[in-house]
């Protein structure tokens, strides 16, 4: 299993964050780089977009919420035996406001043989961190540059 996990703590009640985490229609107001479509609620099928870097290229799959628990966990999972993709919001009240741990685990031979070979688990690091500040509330514009693939980040550099 290849992992990528991290956390922020965000300085607002945790069923503020809670219904902005499962309210999908409201994701394009927010999240800088992700659309759901479905409902919040466990054993759902959404439908999960992706966009890739700054006017980057979009990708959507079809997913399935495995865990969900009101305030405390969302998780969602795709894919096939030979490459499977689970991610996770955890979030857990503190003294401040509210812990989310957020993060996402690649599974099977495929996902192995990718990110031994071609990808590197890190270049998830902008987005995840991109997303868990659009979760607490700071405005994100565009998806983080930096990420994606070589011809992205290559034509990201020429830009700037």
């Amino acid at each position: 299993m290849i992992e990528y996990a991290t956390e922020i703590e965000i300085a607002q009640p945790e069923d503020v964050v809670w219904r902005r985490l499962t309210a999908f229609d409201a994701y394009p107001e927010w999240n800088p780089y992700q659309t759901i479509t479905g409902v919040a609620a466990a054993g759902s099928k959404i439908r999960v977009t992706t966009r890739w870097g700054a006017g980057g290229k979009t990708q959507t799959s079809s997913a399935r919420i495995t865990r969900f628990e009101p305030g405390k966990v969302f998780e969602y999972g795709s894919g096939w035996a030979g490459f499977s993709a689970r991610r996770w919001f955890h979030l857990q009240p503190t003294a401040k406001g509210v812990r989310v741990r957020h993060g996402i685990a690649f599974a099977g031979f495929a996902a192995k043989w990718a990110f031994r070979d071609r990808l590197k688990i890190e270049r998830l690091a902008p987005y995840y961190l991109a997303l868990g500040e659009a979760l607490a509330g700071k405005t994100v514009r565009e998806p983080p540059v930096g990420a994606g693939n070589r011809h992205s980040r290559r034509a990201a550099r020429k830009v700037r």
